[in-house]
């Protein structure tokens, strides 16, 4: 079946998937601010349903088929806790893990695409040498490595995919303390932005 958008006064939609009973958990999401390009989220069946592609941004219902054709494997996916360590030194109390993972909806129903988080990894580069516990800014360890994993791979039973900022710490005396007991698990980013709310 031929995929077909809808104009409304300043978006062009393109539904994916009809709301059904089931589907009380809601919410739209950002899939890339820069171009203007939202979705409504169903928590309760994980998926999209609906693409929003705002008007300003110069879409029309040609551009927003001709994107959704080359985006729609796209399956977003809950992010139900902090992404693991999947690799611990513990001669040297060196850390590795993902802080994000493209495509993965997170518990404030934002997304992020491989390119944010090449975006995200080269500003944490600069500017994160000194990281927190809980996202404080006192020091609570040192970064040793940031970077964006080029394939897929697994270790120690942890997948991490293709896209994701991979980081590597090296922790205090405190916050290891906290890793030895199972009190901290993985990486949890914390950020601040802008939120536009928009109207369905």
């Amino acid at each position: 079946m031929k995929t077909k958008g809808k104009i409304m006064k300043d978006i062009v939609t393109i539904p994916v998937d009809s709301k059904v009973a089931v589907d009380t958990e809601v919410k739209v999401i950002t899939i890339l601010e820069r171009l203007g390009i939202n979705a409504l989220y169903t928590f309760n069946r994980k998926k999209i349903i609906e693409y929003y592609f705002d008007k300003d941004k110069e879409w029309d219902e040609d551009k927003a088929v001709e994107w959704y054709n080359e985006h729609k494997t796209i399956e977003p996916e809950l992010e139900a806790q902090a992404k693991k360590f999947f690799k611990i030194d513990e001669e040297k109390r060196e850390v590795y893990g993902v802080f994000l993972v493209p495509y993965e909806v997170d518990l404030q129903g934002d997304i992020m695409t491989p390119e944010e988080i090449k975006k995200a990894v080269h500003s944490f580069s600069k500017s994160l040498q000194d990281i927190g516990e809980m996202h404080s800014v006192s020091g609570m360890g040192k970064m040793l490595q940031i970077y964006q994993a080029p394939v897929d791979f697994e270790m120690n039973e942890v997948k991490v995919k293709a896209g994701s900022g991979v980081l590597v710490t090296e922790a205090s005396e405190s916050v290891w303390k906290k890793i030895k007991d199972g009190t901290l698990v993985g990486y949890s980013i914390g950020y601040s932005g802008t939120r536009e709310e928009i109207e369905i």
